[in-house]
């Protein structure tokens, strides 16, 4: 096993990756990513435990090494993890960081992508349901595009401006990997190239089916999306 630090947060805490076997295209290649959001701690919880079993050796794991490449990112919303409130700990969903439009060549002004959270604050169930922490920040979550390499920096400024400040600044469009941590865990993700991306969600509740409410304690969601198109370019994806 390696140990990397492939980027930073905001706040400025290392986002590791822990290799275990290198890049080898003869093998499976597989990468996990845990606590994306940074009130889900049992994902990372799972990971360590997992790098742990593979770290002991032995048969079982040889085998398995053998064959396929496997790499961690966990925790790759530090800054959420270590949020406070009322001098406290107090992880929330999302990243910490002020949208600053110039910063990225933007005119002043320019609003921030759908999924900013401009206020810091959360749902919760204590407070009357919700909590104001006051840092702002992003659902690291949606800051993903399909286009690996897209860079609001590499176009024009007045188009992405125009784009952000009109209704098509919904749901409906990708993220502009405006977060350290996303283009972070992007560019393992080119380097490694994986046949199979988890990444690991803490949720409260799981449900067998839409038909049976019988709770479960784990659910594999792989959803295809639709056909997208890049709303800047014209590609699809």
């Amino acid at each position: 096993m390696t140990l990397e630090v492939a980027g930073t947060s905001n706040d400025g805490y290392p986002l590791y990756v822990e290799k275990f076997g290198e890049n080898d295209p003869k093998k499976k290649r597989v990468l996990i990513t845990s606590q994306i959001h940074g009130n889900e701690p049992l994902t990372t919880e799972a990971v360590v435990e997992l790098m742990q079993k593979l770290s002991t050796g032995g048969n079982e794991v040889s085998k398995i090494l053998d064959e396929v490449t496997i790499w961690f990112m966990p925790r790759i919303n530090p800054d959420g993890t270590m949020n406070q409130y009322e001098g406290k700990q107090y992880p929330t969903r999302y990243t910490h960081q002020t949208w600053d439009p110039v910063s990225f060549g933007l005119p002043e002004g320019t609003k921030a992508p759908w999924y900013y959270n401009s206020d810091g604050s959360e749902r919760a169930q204590n407070n009357n349901g919700w909590v104001v922490y006051g840092i702002p920040g992003f659902d690291q979550n949606r800051d993903y595009n399909p286009n690996l390499d897209f860079k609001v920096e590499d176009f024009d400024p007045e188009t992405i401006a125009s784009f952000l400040n009109s209704r098509d600044n919904n749901s409906n469009v990708g993220g502009l990997f405006v977060t350290p941590e996303a283009r972070a865990v992007t560019k393992v993700f080119k380097e490694l190239r994986p046949d199979v991306y988890l990444d690991l969600h803490h949720r409260g509740f799981n449900r067998l089916s839409e038909e049976d409410s019988r709770s479960v304690s784990i659910q594999v969601a792989a959803v295809v999306a639709d056909p997208y198109t890049d709303p800047f370019t014209g590609k699809q994806y």
